[in-house]
Parts: C-alpha cells; sequence; structure tokens
C-alpha cells in the first residue's frame, strides 16, 4: 500500500487507477510532485469519507445507487482485463526497434480500397495485367472526389497512421510497387508507395528515450484490434437492436436539455445530470414503459434506461447517444459474465468500489458544508476588484498606424526601408492610400479582437511589440504594414460576466471551506505515508 487513512487504506492499485488520468490525458508530467499530489487528494477523500461516516451519511439512500453502479464498472473492467488485457503480447525488444525504425521513416502512399476480398483480388488481377493504371483505377473505385482525381493518394503517413496489417505491408514494399490485398479493419485495401522521408542520424540515445512511448503505443494499438475483436464477438451474440421510434422523440428530448460541453466545469464530470433533465420524466411520461432497446431476449424501457443514463460517458453522451446506449448495455451484459464468474470479490472490484464509495462520501459530506455558504453581491463585486487584473482582462486594445498601398513591390520596398531605420511616421503620411486617414499619418486609432473592421491587421500587429512593423498584408484593400503605437488591457465589465465571477468565487470558498475540513480531520484520525512504496511504482 501506499498510505493508510485511520481505518482506509490506498493500495498501489488504487493510486494507479487515479495517477494514470492525470499524466496520460491531463497536462502534467509524472514526477515525486505530481505524485503527492494526487495522493495527497486521494487521502483527503479517505479522511472526508470518514467524517461523513461520523455524520451517519453512509445511510443515504445515493450510496446504494453509487456502490452498484460502481460495483457493476468494476466487474465489467475485470472482465475486460481478463478477456482482453491479459491476453495482449508484451512488446519485445525487437518489436520496439522495429517500432523505433518506422517511427523515423515517413511514407508517401496511395490505396484502392474494395470491402470484399474478392473484389479487391479483381482490381490486383487489374494491375497485374497492366490494362489500367493504379491512377486510372482509383478515379473508378471512389467515390471520395478527392481520392478519385488524387489517384487514392493518403499523402504523407508516419508510424502509426495506419492500422498495423496496412502498416506492415506498406513499410515491406519497394518505393513504386503495388502490394497485395491486404486486409484491415474496415475492409481490403492495395497499397503504393511514392516515396519515403527518413530521418538519418539516429542514436541509442534515442532509441532509449522513446522506448517507453513507443512500448505504450504498441501495447494500446494491441489492445484496439484484440479488444474490439473481442467484444465485438461477444456483442454480436446479443443480438442489440434499437426501438427507432421510441428512441428518436426520447434521444431528442435529451439533446433539448443537455448543456452546452463549455459550460461544463471540470468537476462536474462526475455528477450526474440532473441539472439537465429536471423535467425529462415528465415530458417522456408516454413512453415511460416502452421499450428503447432489446438484447438477449430482453429490454430496457425507458424508464430503466433513464435510471442508468447519469452512468454513460460524457463523449459518448455528447456525440452518439445510440453508441453511447449500446456501451451501457455491454457494460451491464459484461458486468453479468463477471457475477457469474464471482468476480464482485476480487480484491481490485472491491478496491475500486470502496474508493468510489468513498469519493461520494466525501463530496456529500463537503456540499453539506458549501450549503451553508451565504453569496452577496457586495462579495461578488469584491471578488470582482481583487481578481479583475488577474483573471478578467478583456482582449488587448491597440492603437494601429497603417501604411496601405495597392502595389505588392511598392509594399516590399517600404518595408525594406522600415526594416533598414525609416520613419513609419513620413511614409505613412507620404505612401498611404486609405483616403479617410490620409491627414492622420495612417493612425486607425483603438482597435480591440471581435469589434475590429480591421482584424488581420490588428492579428498581426499583436504578435509583435508594440512599435515593430509587420507586413506586407494582403487585406481586401491592398497591402498593408501596420504596428501598433500604444497597447492597454482593460477589465471585462462585471455585468457581462457576473455569472462567470460567481461561479469562480464560489469554487474558492470551496476550496478554502475543503481545506479547513481537512486540516480538522487530520487531527482525527493517523495518517501513515509509505514513500518508499510510491516512488517505486513503475511508470506507464
Amino acid at each position: 500500500m501506499v498510505a493508510k487513512v485511520g481505518n482506509r487504506t490506498i493500495s498501489i492499485t488504487s493510486f494507479e487507477r487515479a495517477y494514470l488520468p492525470v499524466i496520460l490525458y491531463g497536462d502534467k508530467f509524472d514526477s515525486p510532485e505530481t505524485r503527492k499530489q494526487t495522493l495527497d487528494y486521494l487521502i483527503g477523500d479517505k479522511l472526508l469519507a470518514q467524517e461523513a461516516e461520523k455524520a451517519e451519511m453512509d445511510t443515504f439512500s445515493i450510496l446504494k445507487h453509487v456502490t452498484r453502479v460502481a460495483e457493476q464498472k468494476a466487474i465489467a473492467r475485470h472482465v475486460y482485463d481478463d478477456w482482453v488485457r491479459k491476453k495482449i503480447p508484451v512488446p519485445t525488444d525487437d518489436d520496439l526497434r522495429l517500432a523505433f525504425e518506422r517511427s523515423n521513416k515517413s511514407m508517401l502512399v496511395r490505396h484502392l480500397f474494395a470491402s470484399t476480398k474478392s473484389a479487391s483480388d479483381s482490381l490486383y488481377a487489374i494491375l497485374q495485367s497492366g490494362s489500367m493504371t493504379f491512377e486510372e483505377l482509383a478515379a473508378r473505385v471512389f467515390t471520395d472526389s478527392l481520392l478519385a482525381a488524387d489517384g487514392g493518394s493518403l499523402g504523407w503517413l508516419a508510424w502509426g497512421d495506419l492500422d498495423e496489417n496496412l502498416e506492415n505491408a506498406a513499410y515491406d514494399a519497394p518505393v513504386g510497387k503495388f502490394t497485395e490485398p491486404v486486409e484491415s479493419q474496415y475492409g481490403w485495401h492495395i497499397l503504393r508507395v511514392d516515396d519515403y522521408k527518413k530521418q538519418v542520424i539516429t542514436s541509442e540515445t534515442d532509441y532509449l528515450q522513446t522506448k517507453p512511448a513507443l512500448n505504450r503505443r504498441i501495447y494500446e494499438r494491441r489492445e484496439a484490434i484484440i479488444g474490439k475483436q473481442v467484444l465485438n464477438d461477444f456483442m454480436r451474440d446479443q443480438q442489440v437492436s434499437f426501438n427507432r421510434e421510441i428512441a428518436k422523440p426520447v434521444f431528442n428530448a435529451i439533446i433539448a436539455r443537455r448543456a452546452p460541453k463549455d459550460d461544463m466545469a471540470p468537476g462536474e464530470r462526475e455528477k450526474p445530470l440532473e441539472r439537465e433533465f429536471a423535467t425529462l420524466r415528465d415530458e417522456l411520461a408516454p413512453y415511460m414503459d416502452q421499450t428503447i432497446v432489446s438484447f438477449s431476449g430482453e429490454g430496457w424501457t425507458v424508464s430503466g434506461f433513464l435510471e442508468r443514463l447519469p452512468e454513460m460517458g460524457r463523449r459518448e453522451f455528447y456525440n452518439n447517444l445510440y453508441l453511447g446506449t449500446a456501451n451501457l448495455v455491454r457494460d451491464e451484459l459484461l458486468s453479468r459474465a463477471g457475477y457469474a464468474e464471482g468476480y464482485e470479490k476480487a480484491i481490485d472490484v472491491v478496491e475500486e468500489v470502496q474508493d468510489r464509495k468513498d469519493k461520494i462520501l466525501a463530496q456529500l459530506y463537503l456540499q453539506t458544508l458549501w450549503d451553508t455558504l451565504t453569496i452577496t453581491e457586495k462579495m461578488v463585486g469584491k471578488y470582482y476588484q481583487d481578481n479583475w487584473q488577474r483573471r478578467y482582462q478583456g482582449p488587448d486594445s491597440l492603437r494601429l498606424q497603417e501604411i496601405l498601398v495597392s502595389d505588392k513591390a511598392l509594399a516590399d520596398t517600404l518595408m525594406f526601408r522600415l526594416r533598414s531605420g525609416a520613419d513609419f511616421d513620413e511614409l505613412a503620411q507620404r505612401f498611404t492610400q486609405r483616403v479617410e486617414f490620409e491627414h492622420t499619418i495612417g493612425d486607425l486609432g483603438w482597435q480591440v479582437a471581435g469589434k475590429t473592421a480591421y482584424e488581420i491587421e490588428y492579428s498581426q500587429a499583436l504578435k509583435v511589440k508594440t512599435g515593430v512593423p509587420v507586413g506586407p498584408i494582403e487585406t481586401e484593400s491592398g497591402w498593408a504594414i501596420v504596428r501598433s503605437t500604444d497597447r492597454v488591457r482593460y477589465a471585462e465589465p462585471l455585468r457581462l460576466i457576473r455569472d462567470k465571477v460567481q461561479k469562480d468565487m464560489e469554487n474558492y470558498h470551496q476550496s478554502i471551506v475543503r481545506q479547513k475540513a481537512l486540516d480538522e480531520a487530520r487531527s482525527h484520525y493517523k495518517i501513515d505515508r509509505y514513500q518508499d512504496v510510491l516512488s517505486m511504482i513503475d511508470k506507464k
């Protein structure tokens, strides 16, 4: 274990489950400090969960639902590990060195595609006979106008861009020679490599530095292939089908109520979707007892589906409700297979369920404290005044000056003279052709992003220091050379961003409340950290 907190423990598996997403999908790298921050947060959850138990919050009905969902998900993952991850061949040194060699070699590739082996064989026979060229066949087989017109060109591809079978065939193919038909997860392909580009100088040090990333990429590719095959075989037998006459109005009602992704704070990814669906059940009352999806001789009613909806992954929830629902069915069926094997008693499943339960207990405990916070208009105003310079500044306002001419050659000459030390004011007064500003030596006045008629000029001047000319820039009016003569940044008006300021202030005060609760809880429970174990956890 990596820590013991009162009557709770944090195992290596529990730590990795929380830590790996931080370094794989977040903006942090593996380091002693990142590990410490993650462990601190997990310890905080364990402390607050025990405080919640003292307040008898573990009797709340939501815990039963959370425990059931967490157990099903944990069992489904355990089944997936047994069926897929434990069967993935570990990349050998030969695999890694081949991947390293290929990762330093890009290919210019064309392909012909057919959905069946027989159709692909026919194309191959035509190529062998010489009766049609590769490009002529591409024009015939592709409905995509770009692929048809460009001879099936896929452009320059790097290692990892292609399905593994296609990649092996392409890297083994001589330049200019077409391959035999090769099967991918999509169908059948004939490839032709037209050129290679290779990083000439590589060293053993380069290989060792990239080895962990190559190992992970190979493992992920193998997992994707094996996992897709295993799960597709499993789900094919379940015969999942949607009642689309019911699914369409239900999904449309959900889409109408879901909050825009940009409105979701990071912490809200874990919360049930109550905000979006407060009135959803009322609207869908006529459908509640209707079956929305069937599988394995049974089905879910709309009522049963809505109970499971908060378990849907955010990606599917926002992009494909049909896929998200099918994945919910898949996870439930996987968990049933796991229950049949007694996986609910597996140590990693028990730990994952407890971790999830503790996280919810900690949130419940904090919520009771946060509910006591009172936010006044005066507090919002003060928070804005204290933080506007750091958090609520609008885009830069630039005072722009321009020399506008119609001839590119003249603009190039003027830019050369400016770089050689010529006076911008003098050249602007003499040459600028924007009539409305000819008496102001090209002064365009103050401009700000989103509100300027000179967006191109503004965006280019924004990239350089005040006073530095940039150009020539092609605009609708001609060729412009522009500079900013002054730059300021103003606060965004509170009335326009009040909701954001209040949310920020609430988060700030909530973080203070959480810290105070943790300080109090630390005095109630013994905490043991096993730093040697934490530092020895293998990088993945």
